[in-house]
């Protein structure tokens, strides 16, 4: 039974428990309860609870309200909060976009005036239209651009000087090497230049005119073709070789001079090193020694012919010796005999002949001992040769 008749049923007293579901839920309810539930196929929010009174009854408590008549308030609230943010919204983006032309302003200036200076327009600045933030930096950026056009002055100064002293160094270099080359051409000997690649880069005058090649026929390693082909290969081995190691070397080879003859030459390199201790190639000369080399190997025959001239004297002293020794004894052995009989004669008849015969024993006498006195003496001259001072070789080359 309702103790109060529903709103929308104002004369029904009586409740069908299949008609009121949420009444029984809150008679047969320990606690309180709310929720959503359908009632008359509409979407409710439903408060029960159960009510003890000392009759015998149980009573329970029903309260419900359309879900959408409860939430109303809520709605309104919430159709209010979004026209609030939305206003809040339009509000910040106005003021945003205020802000930012009052701040962005200054700043694409400062970018345009940044443009200029890259260009190079150095007297490009920013025009100062307020004290704050963005004014101080605008004056900071004035400064910054007011140092830049001073160090580009600065600095244009500098390379003005440095161009100079650049083109004051090469004119030096120049005339340098305008003097290098005219001494060069007019040296008695052979001059070559080389860089660090390995070619050579210029050959002095002496070196075209005995060649009979040109310039553009000898840079490079065209050179070679001058050399003899016994000794081409060796000679551009021991050329390419220094350019490793980076250290002097000598090279000897014969060079085909214009008319086809070849003559032997020297060649010396020294390298090349800048000031900053980089190697930049050989500077050499190549000497020409065919003519003292043809003189020492005409030397060299000379000796050998000498030599083989003291041999055969020295093999005609002995056998002069070894006849001397023979002669000597063959000699002295009628002398003896002739000196003994000859004594024998004086001491036998010694004054009993005439003084005639006397005298004849006594030139006998003297004839033998001069006689023997002729053969020592020569041979003592036979053995000049190994009795007298040794002998010194001396180099005549």
């Amino acid at each position: 039974r309702y103790l109060v008749p529903p709103s929308k049923q104002p004369t029904v007293t009586l409740v069908n428990p299949a008609d009121a579901p949420a009444m029984v839920q809150a008679i047969d309810a320990t606690e309180p309860e709310c929720g959503l539930s359908t009632y008359n196929g509409r979407r409710v929010l439903t408060a029960r609870r159960p009510l003890k009174f000392q009759d015998d009854h149980q009573w329970g408590m029903v309260v419900k309200i359309d879900e959408s008549e409860a939430y109303a308030p809520i709605a309104g609230m919430q159709r209010v909060q979004v026209g609030l943010q939305l206003a809040v919204v339009v509000l910040s983006i106005a003021l945003g976009y205020f802000l930012a032309r009052g701040i962005t302003k200054p700043i694409r200036r400062m970018a345009e005036t940044a443009r200029q200076i890259a260009q190079g327009d150095l007297k490009a600045r920013v025009n100062i239209e307020s004290e704050d933030e963005l004014g101080q930096f605008a004056v900071l950026f004035n400064e910054m651009t007011d140092a830049l056009s001073r160090s580009h002055a600065d600095l244009e100064t500098r390379v003005a000087q440095r161009t100079t002293e650049l083109e004051l160094a090469s004119l030096a270099i120049e005339e340098s090497e305008e003097r290098f080359r005219t001494m060069a051409d007019s040296a008695p000997t052979l001059i070559w230049v080389t860089e660090a690649d390995k070619a050579c880069s210029w050959l002095n005058e002496r070196w075209l005119n005995y060649s009979g090649m040109t310039l553009e026929q000898s840079v490079g390693l065209g050179w070679l073709e001058t050399v003899h082909p016994d000794d081409r290969e060796a000679t551009k081995n021991t050329y390419l070789e220094a350019f490793a190691v980076r250290e002097p070397f000598s090279i000897h080879y014969r060079l085909r001079r214009f008319d086809g003859e070849y003559r032997w030459f020297q060649a010396v390199g020294r390298p090349r090193i800048n000031d900053d201790g980089s190697f930049v190639g050989y500077v050499g000369i190549s000497i020409d020694q065919h003519d003292e080399r043809e003189s020492r190997q005409e030397l060299n025959e000379k000796s050998d012919e000498l030599a083989k001239v003291n041999e055969a004297l020295a093999q005609s002293n002995e056998e002069l010796q070894q006849f001397a020794y023979v002669a000597s004894h063959d000699l002295k052995t009628p002398l003896r005999a002739i000196a003994g009989f000859s004594q024998f004669l004086k001491a036998d008849y010694g004054g009993k002949l005439d003084d005639e015969a006397d005298e004849y024993i006594e030139r006998i006498i003297t004839g033998v001992k001069r006689m023997q006195q002729l053969i020592d003496d020569l041979l003592a001259f036979s053995r000049v040769d190994s009795r007298g001072n040794p002998l010194d070789v001396t180099d005549l080359a």
